[in-house]
């Protein structure tokens, strides 16, 4: 006893010694707890299959809550210790800071299990908006905990958090006016959710920029182009600008001028465009009711004919396919037929000039 009450480095040797044993205990408990949560959490999951309770055991909240639960052991064990005033606010308010940041832990995973499960039941309806505003929902639920968590965090060191908030408020109008671009975009991101002009997965056109929509955020669209780049168009240029939703297409139109010379007789060029019409109409995935082939214009250097049609949405390779088969065949229609193709040509005529007589 008299060795426990003597004093070593500025703290008797019973508080060393109630120390190392609630670091100990600590551990211990933190282990036991974490396992009992787990395995409630495991029996619960199976019992009921319920998703969000997969999510929060695969997120090993279990680990979280047991630190938790010490830092109310470290509490208490700190008003047994009972260490000198400036000493003991330091313990206290590390301590506080430390439950906070825990505090902050389980809020975060449960927003993530929340986004999950959110995301997973938008997945399971037809409408694709949910699919739009759930990354959204999750990214402003992450962004308010770790908003709330700095404030408490903030409040648990000692500042006066109403006093720092009324100080950003006065420099409100200097961060509205630096901050006029992200109030455009994200105006124009609501502007896009309100009339849905396209949507996640929409092949759109806007400027000089074409491909299919990946992603709609607060600030940005992003678009992955038909080269496989990444282009990402603030809102508020989407809101601004004409786009081209080419994804709510019933049908693509396919659309060619073809050109041949004018030394190509009428009756010919009349049983090409026939050839071709019927070539167009044998075609199984060519739609029947909207094939245009004329002879339309008189070009500079040749006679130049229409070739339109309309095929089914498809995708980009199969497009690309029935063109290939469409122009071969209309290729073997001109051999067949001894038509053909004209390109730029200039015939220059001279005149002889007369020597003037002296």
């Amino acid at each position: 006893m008299e060795l426990l009450k003597e004093t070593d480095l500025w703290i008797a040797n019973w508080k060393w010694v109630l120390i190392l044993a609630t670091i100990f205990l600590s551990i211990a408990v933190a282990k036991l707890f974490k396992s009992l949560l787990d395995k409630l959490l495991k029996s619960l999951k199976n019992r009921t299959q319920n998703e969000f309770l997969q999510d929060l055991h695969s997120l090993n909240l279990g680990q979280v809550l047991s630190w938790v639960l010490l830092t109310f052991i470290w509490h208490a064990i700190l008003d047994i210790l009972d260490f000198p005033l400036k000493t003991n606010k330091y313990f206290y308010i590390a301590v506080q800071v430390f439950q906070t940041y825990l505090l902050f832990c389980i809020a975060y995973k449960l927003a993530d299990a929340a986004g999950l499960y959110l995301q997973r039941a938008a997945n399971k309806t037809e409408t694709t908006l949910d699919d739009q505003l759930v990354p959204l929902a999750r990214k402003f639920i992450k962004i308010l905990v770790i908003v709330l968590g700095s404030l408490i965090a903030l409040q648990s060191l000692g500042f006066n958090v109403v006093s720092l908030l009324a100080g950003l408020g006065l420099g409100g109008l200097a961060l509205a006016l630096a901050a006029q671009d992200t109030a455009a975009n994200v105006f124009g991101s609501i502007t896009i959710f309100l009339d849905q002009p396209f949507q996640v997965g929409d092949h759109i056109r806007i400027a000089d920029t074409e491909g299919v929509v990946e992603e709609i955020g607060f600030r940005s669209t992003r678009i992955r182009t038909l080269y496989n780049s990444l282009v990402t168009i603030p809102n508020s240029t989407m809101a601004k600008e004409k786009i081209d939703n080419l994804g709510v297409r019933s049908s693509i139109r396919i659309k060619h001028t073809l050109g041949v010379t004018y030394d190509t007789s009428t009756e010919d060029l009349v049983g090409f465009i026939d050839s071709i019409k019927y070539s167009l109409h044998q075609h199984p995935l060519i739609l029947k009711n909207d094939i245009r082939v004329y002879f339309n214009n008189l070009g500079d250097f040749n006679l130049q004919i229409l070739v339109q049609f309309f095929i089914p949405k498809n995708t980009l390779q199969e497009e690309l396919e029935i063109q290939q088969n469409v122009l071969l065949e209309i290729l073997k229609i001109a051999e067949k037929l001894d038509i053909g193709f004209a390109f730029p040509t200039q015939t220059i005529h001279l005149e002889s000039a007369q020597t003037p007589k002296i």
